[in-house]
């Protein structure tokens, strides 16, 4: 399954090799399994193994609509289906259904970051100049367990539980036990946009500074990323479309 994402992920950053192949070598080095031992067990459609070599289909509608499947699920991943909260066969079979346990609100979400997220992937750039450490510190802020805070938070905002302006603290709290670990995320937010401020007051909601929003939300679906070349240049475009840090983002509101 991680051969499959990672194929999935060069294929969607257009990051793919020529001759459409990988050395087993190589794959161990990306992924950190040698694939020489299981290949007798495994499948796919969209590559096989040959010897020492893996050979991606050039069936290109079939890359495409794999990719575009594993695009929504890393966005349903994060997204709880709220009339299901109880039911743990709906809360963990969301990401194969495609509408049935969300709402129609729910749904709209979904595909409007199934949007924004092909739109910054799929985009032509001019890379604005940006340190590679500056792009991974503010991909990071999801590291450590953050990202469970992310994906609360965001629920809240979708039911309409938290707002622009209010305190984020006691989803920080209910997951983030180690303070010193706390501080070092919040202080970070004096010099990344994220969500958040330094205070861990909520900056943005989907009607309250959405782009943030939306750069954030995009930031943890990039962070589930496998394969570092196409989470760098995933990361790359974002910064592009919408600035990381605080300075960039006032010079640019500015002018």
């Amino acid at each position: 399954m991680k051969l499959d994402t990672i194929i999935l992920e060069r294929y969607l950053c257009n990051l793919l090799p020529e001759n459409r192949s990988f050395s087993l070598n190589e794959i161990q080095y990306l992924t950190g399994y040698n694939f020489k031992n299981l290949q007798k067990y495994m499948s796919s459609s969209i590559f096989e193994i040959n010897k020492n070599t893996i050979y991606i289909t050039d069936n290109q509608q079939l890359l495409s609509e794999k990719t575009m499947e594993y695009c929504k699920y890393l966005i349903k991943k994060y997204i709880f289906p709220s009339k299901y909260t109880q039911d743990q066969f709906a809360f963990h079979f969301r990401y194969f259904s495609d509408t049935k346990y969300y709402t129609s609100e729910e749904n709209k979400f979904i595909s409007f970051m199934l949007k924004n997220f092909l739109s910054i992937a799929h985009m032509d750039f001019l890379p604005k100049k940006i340190n590679i450490k500056d792009l991974l510190n503010f991909n990071c802020v999801n590291s450590n367990g953050f990202f469970h805070v992310s994906k609360e938070v965001y629920n809240a905002i979708l039911q309409k539980k938290l707002n622009a302006g209010d305190s984020i603290l006691p989803y920080i709290s209910k997951i983030i036990k180690n303070k010193k670990q706390l501080n070092i995320k919040l202080k970070m937010s004096c010099d990344y946009d994220f969500y958040f401020n330094e205070d861990a007051i909520l900056k943005c909601d989907l009607e309250t500074n959405s782009n943030n929003f939306i750069k954030n939300f995009l930031n943890l679906i990039i962070y589930e990323i496998n394969d570092n070349l196409s989470r760098i240049k995933l990361l790359i475009k974002l910064q592009c479309r919408y600035s990381i840090l605080l300075k960039d983002k006032i010079f640019n509101e500015f002018d």
